[in-house]
């Protein structure tokens, strides 16, 4: 199960969306659901009560080195 949103919503929610982290499965599930409501991953991200999982991948920030070092 690979998380797609992460929830931040601290007990706030969206009707119809479950206030925890939804995974590709979710989305899968209520598909049908969601889009009689209008809700995508966009409204989703917008509403501010998720976030994108920040990936393993992301390039490490490198320290300049200092001149003489």
């Amino acid at each position: 199960m690979t998380i797609r949103l992460i929830y931040i919503g601290r007990g706030a929610a969206i009707p119809g969306v479950p206030a925890q982290d939804l995974t590709d499965e979710d989305f899968k599930e209520r598909a049908e659901q969601w889009a009689e409501l209008g809700i995508d991953e966009a409204t989703l991200l917008n509403s501010g009560l998720y976030e994108k999982p920040k990936s393993a991948e992301q390039p490490k920030r490198v320290k300049a080195a200092k001149d003489g070092e």
